[in-house]
């Protein structure tokens, strides 16, 4: 058996854990903004391997190809994931502040007080009579003298700490050394 000394031998491989550590901030930001990406396709949140918890439809929805959350129209949320930091101290994900309201009340779940404007009565007009005067709720809305609305928003996560994720990064990491030892040792009969 033929192995390496042992002194060249760590050399080399702290050489590669090195070069992954110093690329693994960004590798591990992509995962994120991947695995952002992936629960938007699957309509739901990946809490567990092989394991979706599905987002709650949409009330009142027209069939106007607007889909839950993933904005079947802008898809803006969906494709909003950005890294804002990724180094050797934190890596950290999420959306931007344009945005970042709207996809925080999605990904926790809460209450949005939207004011309601003339603008928006005539809208909710325009909608009733295209459903051939049949939707009540946009004739409710029409008709509204509230001046602010109250609008619950299920939770519909996208965001977060799941074992999937941390499972892709140790896999991320356990590659990178299987890969280093690999012609470490060569065994001679």
């Amino acid at each position: 058996m033929n192995i390496r000394s042992g002194k060249e031998l760590s050399q080399r491989i702290m050489a590669d854990m090195n070069k992954t550590l110093s690329s693994s901030p960004r590798v591990i930001a992509r995962l994120a903004i991947n695995f952002m990406e992936e629960n938007f396709e699957k309509g739901g949140f990946q809490s567990a391997e092989g394991k979706v918890d599905k987002w709650e439809p949409r009330k009142n929805d027209d069939g106007s190809g607007r889909g839950v959350l993933i904005g079947k129209q802008s898809g803006r949320l969906q494709k909003s994931g950005t890294v804002f930091r990724a180094d050797d101290k934190a890596v950290v994900v999420g959306v931007p502040d344009n945005i970042a309201e709207y996809g925080r009340v999605h990904n926790e779940g809460g209450t949005v007080r939207p004011r309601v404007t003339e603008k928006m009565k005539k809208f909710a007009w325009f909608k009733y009579k295209e459903s051939g005067n049949k939707n009540q709720f946009w004739k409710n809305l029409a008709l509204t003298k509230k001046k602010r609305l109250n609008i619950k928003m299920p939770k519909r996560q996208f965001l977060g700490n799941s074992p999937v994720l941390s499972n892709r990064i140790i896999k991320f990491f356990n590659n990178a050394f299987t890969k280093s030892l690999k012609g470490s040792f060569t065994i001679k009969r």
